[in-house]
């Protein structure tokens, strides 16, 4: 059985105190009554606790409902009040409603306080009802707010990690190659060096004897050719141009040996600043666009390709070109080795993005582009791509 509902009645007259009583229950409504007779009685109701509901008369001695319905908002906002008077004009009952009231009814027409007490607790609920699922919506979204910035540093959390692994790779992939590079000018030249001056030594004693001269001959443009091919792959693996730390230097140095090792033309356009942040980015720049141009001399058949790199907004792009044989890029791997699907796992892994347009027979465009700074979450890696096509 429900609870009966608290009303406080704010009423001078105990006749028609009495009377509201009776209406009420006359209407089926289980309530206890509180009666304030004055204004400090009224006051006194409002500050212990918050009742069901409150009829008010609006004319009092120094008193009247207007002033009681101000005084009940500010302290209960929530509370519904009734305005019931014996005589109201229609001015005065519209200047209640505008100041917050439910309802008002008149004393002479006390059998209408049922039903519009009825309508103001069911409004009344469902104004809560609406508060707390609006105080539940608000706590749900600043839940998920705070997990999605929680994921969201979290996310930034790893996208650093992940650069900083890629690149300290390429670091060491890079320290790899000087050593190998070391290890081929500084121990097998210097040795093949030597071989090479005991062969001619042995060749000198060998002159008259036709066969063993022509053997040692041929011996020694073999040694020629390892030791040039040495010097060669030592200067690949490692060049003194890669010390520096400028993107520019490096693709036009290695346009040049493109050129001149497999015959490949490669113009090189680079708008604005080459100079990033970090060297090792610069390095996996370099390599990368080694890469793309010697899957060019493989696969696209062509003499010419293009190199263009340019700043879009924080991020760096390098596009390698060809007006070549092209290939399908949904079979990557198939048709483009593991290079191409190496360098792009590497890009995503520092941050960026790998787009590449190519159709059979209508060559390659092959853009890069990596964040010059720290990585970004995946979702805004896409800045960097406006005007690209």
């Amino acid at each position: 059985m429900d609870e009966p509902m608290h009303i406080l009645v704010l009423e001078d007259n105990g006749a028609d105190m009495e009377l509201v009583k009776r209406e009420l229950r006359k209407a089926g409504l289980g309530f206890t009554a509180q009666w304030a007779q004055d204004k400090g009685a009224f006051m006194a109701a409002l500050g212990t606790s918050a009742p069901d509901l409150i009829l008010a008369d609006y004319s009092l001695p120094g008193f009247d409902g207007l002033t009681a319905l101000t005084m009940a908002r500010q302290r209960w906002a929530d509370v519904p009040v009734v305005i019931v008077s014996g005589a109201i004009g229609e001015e005065v009952a519209i200047e209640t409603l505008k100041a917050g009231a439910t309802d008002y009814v008149l004393k002479q027409r006390l059998s209408r306080l049922g039903p519009v007490v009825r309508r103001a607790l069911a409004e009344a609920r469902e104004r809560a009802e609406k508060r707390r699922a609006e105080d539940a919506l608000r706590e749900l979204n600043a839940t998920l707010e705070s997990k999605v910035a929680q994921r969201t540093a979290e996310l930034r959390h790893r996208a650093r990690q992940l650069q900083t692994l890629s690149l300290e790779l390429s670091q060491a992939e890079d320290r790899e190659r000087k050593r190998v590079a070391a290890l081929l000018h500084e121990d097998l030249q210097q040795q093949l060096a030597g071989m090479k001056l005991h062969l001619g030594m042995l060749a000198s004693r060998v002159k008259k004897d036709a066969p063993s001269y022509s053997m040692a001959m041929e011996l020694d443009r073999m040694f020629k050719e390892v030791i040039e091919k040495s010097r060669s792959l030592s200067h690949d693996l490692s060049p003194a141009v890669l010390h520096m730390n400028d993107l520019a230097e490096l693709l036009h140095w290695l346009a040049k040996r493109v050129r001149t090792q497999h015959h490949l033309t490669v113009d090189v356009d680079i708008s604005g600043d080459a100079t990033l942040r970090s060297e090792a980015m610069t390095m996996f720049l370099f390599r990368a666009a080694q890469e793309l141009l010697f899957n060019v001399v493989k696969h696209a058949r062509v003499t010419e390709a293009a190199i263009r790199v340019r700043r879009i907004g924080r991020y760096v792009c390098l596009c390698v070109s060809d007006h070549g044989r092209g290939f399908d890029p949904q079979q990557l791997k198939e048709t483009a080795g593991f290079g191409l699907f190496s360098i792009r796992e590497r890009v995503e892994l520092l941050g960026g993005r790998m787009k590449i347009k190519s159709a059979e027979g209508r060559g390659s465009t092959l853009h890069i582009v990596v964040p010059d700074g720290e990585a970004a979450p995946k979702a805004a890696r896409t800045e960097g791509w406006g005007g690209l096509d």
